[in-house]
């Protein structure tokens, strides 16, 4: 991997769980990454200072009560002069990595649908990490459905990341939601191929990244995602034991 390839990565963490917006107070730029698990912010900064040579300028914990249920939202930060390279690079990659409604001008993951294959599968499974799951529902029928799902509700840029999920052989189809802005929660697939994809690539990336909610809170996501493909194989076979016993 190059340290342009880890800018990419920089880039795939602010679109999924970060924020890149001027700090008015101090005429700067900020970045900003957010997430309980303090796992995925050490790969972050690992692709920041990979990517640009550069340590965080500051890590803090916000009251779980206030803003979270399920955990204290910990935020890395990068306070960047408007001049500064990272800024210009990031802005390079994308026009703004504002994925809110009216967004303009749009955000974009193009950047990424040129790039080697190992380059593209880390971002998905980073993508995955940060705003995706593997799950499992025991419909009233009886029967066990898996799934994956990506979360992103920004019209345009979903079918980037369609297209960048199929390129790595993930197929998936849109995740419609009537509550969100957009009428869209992200990507869904439950198809067996594609599940089995997402492990045959290195499953959730870094590996040992945990579920934060749901019935199986507190396990890894590739703990799911092994116990998962596991049961693919023998439909007979207990899923919820398959998941609960096995390892990364």
């Amino acid at each position: 991997m190059e340290k342009e390839d880890y800018q990419k990565l920089v880039a795939v963490g602010i679109l999924t769980d970060g924020s890149f917006r001027i700090k008015k107070c101090r005429n700067t730029q900020l970045i900003e990454f957010y997430s309980n698990d303090s796992l995925l912010h050490l790969t972050f900064q690992e692709c920041m200072r990979k990517g640009f040579g550069r340590d965080n300028t500051s890590y803090f914990h916000r009251d779980k009560n206030r803003y979270r249920s399920n955990g204290s939202l910990i935020i890395t930060g990068y306070e960047l002069s408007k001049k500064d390279n990272i800024v210009k690079v990031l802005k390079e990659l994308s026009p703004t990595y504002k994925t809110k409604e009216n967004s303009n001008p749009q955000p974009s993951i193009r950047f990424l649908l040129s790039q080697k294959d190992e380059v593209k599968e880390l971002a998905v499974r980073f993508a995955m990490s940060c705003d995706g799951c593997v799950s499992v529902a025991h419909l009233k029928s009886g029967k066990i459905q898996a799934s994956l799902k990506f979360a992103c509700a920004h019209p345009i840029l979903v079918y980037e990341w369609k297209k960048l999920f199929s390129d790595v052989g993930i197929n998936t189809c849109l995740d419609k939601d009537r509550a969100n802005w957009s009428n869209i929660h992200g990507l869904i697939s439950s198809k067996k191929r594609s599940i089995m994809r997402l492990q045959e690539i290195g499953g959730f990336y870094p590996r040992p990244i945990k579920v934060q909610n749901g019935n199986y809170k507190g396990l890894h996501k590739n703990q799911v995602l092994n116990g998962i493909c596991e049961w693919f194989k023998d439909k007979k076979s207990n899923i919820d034991a398959l998941i609960s016993r096995n390892k990364i």
